[in-house]
């Protein structure tokens, strides 16, 4: 076991690589965002560590096979929300939008949970009454039961016990070069995962 610590912005995780290589692990987990998930696959792969790495929801998507290349070969990662062009219901109002207002864009992850929230906070909102407040609209996000996000993720529920949005996502791969989903995962709604 052993927990190396990478700096904000990273631009070498040689000395954390180093230091974790020395541990031999089988796994790994990165837990940061696309920017710098490569640079440690990168690394990794100079050093010639046989580690094989895990990703967060926010350090894989459409762009860390292009950015690390054959050192992001058989990373696996979570996918919580759909990707660009991905055949869902909503992606035809998102790509609609997009030919319509920056048609030479590219777009990742990212962009999609920035719709997601928007679909969210609009629907809230809507919910909240005629003069929303903070509280309100809080409230109002925990009566939303199996909501439909337009196909960008499983359906979302909250109480007022729990924010968890939703308890399912899919486990993905980057083979040759694309990432491939392999299943969806999920898990229990136990309260004992957030404390109570």
């Amino acid at each position: 076991m052993d927990e190396e610590v990478i700096p904000t912005v990273l631009t070498d995780a040689t000395s954390q690589l180093l230091t974790m290589k020395k541990k031999d692990p089988d796994f790994a987990y990165i837990n940061t965002n696309t920017q710098w998930v490569p640079v440690v696959l990168k690394d990794s792969y100079k050093l010639g560590l046989k580690t094989k790495y895990m990703v967060n929801n926010y350090g894989i998507d459409e762009r860390t096979p292009k950015l690390a290349v054959e050192a992001a070969e058989g990373v696996m990662g979570i996918q919580d929300v759909a990707y660009w062009g991905e055949n869902v219901p909503g992606m035809k109002t998102l790509m609609e939008f997009h030919q319509k207002h920056h048609p030479n864009d590219t777009h990742a992850s990212p962009y999609m949970r920035g719709w997601l929230w928007v679909i969210m906070t609009v629907e809230a909102i809507k919910r909240a009454g005629p003069s929303p407040t903070g509280e309100s609209v809080k409230k109002a996000l925990e009566t939303l039961k199996d909501f439909d996000t337009w196909g960008l993720t499983p359906p979302f529920t909250y109480t007022s016990e729990d924010h968890r949005p939703t308890n399912r996502a899919r486990l993905v791969m980057i083979k040759d070069g694309r990432i491939v989903q392999m299943r969806e995962v999920s898990v229990e709604r136990d309260m004992k995962w957030i404390g109570k």
